[in-house]
């Protein structure tokens, strides 16, 4: 096993992540019940996790407020 999948496999041990994060078809299949969603992507820093889909859309929520309040205000 190379270095960076030795490292990708013990970060997901350190965060008491599953194998089943990491695989496409599972994570799909998750997804597709519609209560929670995985945010991460492939990189060895930034494992797949799962996080429940109202929490994530009140978060993006905030953030685009944040932003166009940002945008609105006269410099």
């Amino acid at each position: 096993m190379e270095n960076s999948k030795k490292q990708e496999m013990a970060t997901y041990s350190k965060l008491g992540l599953y194998r089943s994060s990491k695989s496409k078809r599972r994570r799909s299949a998750v997804e597709d019940k519609g209560l929670e969603i995985f945010i991460g992507d492939n990189r060895t820093g930034r494992p797949w996790v799962k996080v429940l889909r109202a929490h994530y859309d009140e978060a993006w929520t905030q953030a685009l407020e944040r932003l166009r309040s940002a945008r609105v205000r006269p410099t």
